[in-house]
Parts: structure tokens; sequence; C-alpha cells
């Protein structure tokens, strides 16, 4: 009788160690799936920040090489106004351009530079040091030699600076714009405001 109890309390005993291991095994089973789900989301979730961060600074660099490119256009317009006596005459008689003619687009070349590639930011301070030394250079109404050698050599710089945005920007080549100038209603040059229409819309 009491072999009969004992055989029937073993093979109890053995069911649940059974239960309890199968319990145990499934439940680590169980958190080591959960773990490997959880890590994957996790790498899915990074891989999305990375890319959302991408694209925010793609798009804050593309408007600071469009800004600093308006800017810098309108700059060299003045110089070249001023220089070929187009504008109006300081009233304080200088034949200089104020000192503070080049201001807007060197902040907007301090802004280029939080985002911009080493090769653009070369480019862009080439062609401000360019523009810079044309109109520091210009007098009213003086269009001599040195003039347009200035020009000559901002139109270089700007040339580069061009093909360095439109490459980081990953911009297709296409044909070149005219170097003819074209005069908007509002006085804007549009000959090569063109390329930067073009990069403000990728």
């Amino acid at each position: 009788m009491w072999q009969s109890l004992l055989i029937a309390a073993v093979s109890a005993s053995g069911a649940i160690a059974g239960i309890v291991t199968g319990a145990v095994l499934n439940q680590r089973q169980t958190n080591h799936h959960d773990d490997i789900t959880w890590k994957r989301e996790r790498k899915r979730e990074r891989e999305r920040w990375a890319r959302e961060d991408a694209d925010r600074t793609f798009e804050h660099r593309r408007d600071a090489y469009v800004d600093y490119y308006g800017a810098l256009r309108d700059m060299t317009f003045l110089v070249y106004n001023f220089g070929m006596g187009l504008s109006e005459k300081p009233d304080d008689d200088s034949d200089s351009l104020p000192s503070d003619f080049q201001l807007h687009t060197y902040r907007k070349l301090q802004h280029l530079r939080l985002y911009a590639t080493p090769a653009v930011v070369l480019a862009a301070d080439d062609a401000y040091n360019a523009a810079w030394q044309w109109g520091n250079r210009a007098r009213y109404g003086q269009d001599e030699e040195e003039f347009y050698e200035d020009q000559f050599g901002f139109d270089q710089a700007e040339e580069a600076l061009r093909c360095a945005i439109r490459s980081d920007l990953s911009v297709p080549d296409g044909p070149e714009p005219s170097s003819d100038a074209i005069i908007d209603p509002n006085g804007r040059m549009l000959s090569l405001i063109d390329p930067v229409a073009a990069l403000d819309d990728q």
C-alpha cells in the first residue's frame, strides 16, 4: 500500500517538476524572443531617426546655399551698377561704396558655414572675397580695366561655387547658363539666378 502511494507521489512530483521546468524554459524562450524583437525595433527606430535627421540637415544646407547665393548675386549686382554709374550717386559725394555694402552677404556666409561641406565653404569664401575685392575697389562710374578684371575674378569664383553646390546637392549636370546679364523688373540679375531656382526645386 505504502509502495503504491510512494510511486504515485514520485510520479506526481515528476509531473510537477516537468511542468515547472517546461514553464521556465518557455518563459526564457519568450524573453529571448522579446529581447530580439525589442533590439530589432530599436535599431529600426534609430535608423528612422537618422534618416529624418539627414533629411532635415539636407534641407537646412540647401536653404543656406540658396540664401547665400542670392545674397552674393545681389551684392555683385550692387557693385556692377555702382561701378557702371547706373545707381544713384552717393549723397556724400563719395566715389566708393558704403563700408558695410557686403554685410548682408557676410551674415549669409556665416549661416552657410553651419551646414556646408568643406568644399562648398572653401568655394563660398573665395566667391565672397572676390566680390568684396570687386566692390571695395570699385569707384562710381569708373568702369576701367581694373573693374573688369575684378568682375572676371568674381565670375570665375562664382562658377566654382555653383559647381560645388550642385555637386554637393547631387543636382544633375545640364546646359550651362548664359553669361549674358538679364535684368528682371525688380532690377535683379537673372542670368545666374536660374541655377539657384533649380537648386530650390530639388
